[in-house]
């Protein structure tokens, strides 16, 4: 705590401030994976944006996505950030499970899920994904996915 020219001032930590937008989301477009073509909704991509800096903080891409590998993500991050105070997301399936309740509790987070067919409460992580489409998912036809994961982390890089 300081005292300035208008008052008290307390300080509040870092993760005070700080809120992940979170979204797991299929990527419309089919992809060639081991000679057949899967559809697009069985490509699924999961982001993590820091709403205070609009730092991408991961992309994961795979065939689908579990709620274990979405805490595995966090975790990740977690090593490198910390946990955030907040967390907003969607009402999917992979983001609204008990898995990732349980984290929210051990971790002390608040779950801020938005309402359904709202994405503008979610704009952060909308805004990333718009230019993550435009710019890597539209721009390229991709024939497996170890191809979208290679051009995905190169432009990650260099969004960042």
């Amino acid at each position: 705590m300081e005292k300035s020219f208008f008052g008290v001032i307390e300080w509040k930590s870092a993760r005070s401030y700080s809120r992940f937008s979170l979204e797991s989301i299929s990527a419309g477009k089919p992809i060639l994976w081991r000679y057949h073509w899967w559809p697009a909704d069985d490509f699924a991509h999961f982001n993590v944006v820091d709403d205070y800096n609009l730092e991408a903080l991961a992309i994961e891409l795979n065939l689908n996505l579990t709620s274990k590998r979405v805490i595995r993500v966090l975790d990740r991050i977690s090593l490198k950030k910390g946990y955030p105070s907040k967390m907003r997301m969607d009402n999917g399936l992979k983001l609204n499970s008990t898995k990732v309740a349980e984290l929210a509790e051990e971790y002390n987070l608040d779950l801020e899920i938005i309402q359904p067919k709202k994405p503008i409460q979610n704009s952060f992580v909308e805004c990333f994904n718009r230019t993550f489409y435009t710019e890597v998912l539209y721009m390229h036809d991709f024939r497996n996915l170890y191809e979208v994961r290679e051009i995905s982390r190169n432009w990650f890089r260099e969004f960042n």
